[in-house]
């Protein structure tokens, strides 16, 4: 890792709704191991995620910007340094991700759910793993390749992975999975909590045609 690089950190919110888990997303950012320097940036009240992202990317001052969604934990001190490494080592890696479990306190039929769904877990691997697309939970890319390639789609409000995922590859970077990186992401408790988000994403998907 190099000591004189900054490290800028994105967490955007739509609302304050999850504050309880935000405040402890940023102890568990404060804990990390990293000998670079840490900006963060919480972007609040700004919708849909693409838009509020390139906000915080404008704002931010680091060489590496890593996304946050407000939602997760981080509970590995390791797990950012894991993130960035990959970027630092190889120029022709465009960007990195973390793998997504469900929280270890998940219940029966969370548990399930991750089971049923695709790519709602996505498992830790030892090595560097190269992927189509990547999932931006817990995302890293060089501040300049972001501007470069466009940002985010503020247009979207699904779909929105997949398609800087596309415009990534498509200008000839590589996309890979942080080995040994991890972070949690909570899935819905229950069958009205499934319901809802399932209806908002089918809503959502009308716009990314």
């Amino acid at each position: 890792m190099q000591k004189n690089i900054t490290v800028s950190i994105i967490i955007p919110s739509r609302n304050n709704a999850r504050k309880e888990n935000i405040d402890k997303l940023l102890d568990d950012t404060s804990s990390q191991k990293i000998e670079a320097h840490l900006e963060i940036h919480q972007i609040q009240g700004i919708s849909p995620a693409g838009r509020a992202r390139n906000i915080g990317a404008e704002k931010a001052t680091g060489e590496i910007l890593v996304f946050i969604d407000d939602d997760i934990r981080i509970t590995d001190e390791n797990a950012l340094a894991r993130l960035i490494q990959p970027l630092l080592d190889n120029e022709s890696i465009g960007a990195t991700f973390s793998s997504l479990l469900i929280p270890l306190d998940s219940s029966s039929f969370q548990r399930r759910y991750a089971k049923e769904i695709p790519r709602c877990e996505i498992l830790e691997v030892d090595k560097l793993e190269e992927s189509g697309a990547m999932s931006t939970h817990f995302c890293a890319i060089r501040r300049k390749l972001f501007f470069e390639i466009g940002r985010f789609n503020e247009n979207l409000k699904r779909g929105i992975d997949p398609e800087f995922s596309y415009r990534l590859k498509n200008s000839g970077y590589r996309l890979v999975l942080a080995p040994e990186t991890l972070c949690y992401h909570p899935v819905p408790r229950n069958v009205s909590e499934l319901i809802r988000l399932q209806f908002r994403n089918g809503q959502n998907s009308a716009f990314a045609d």
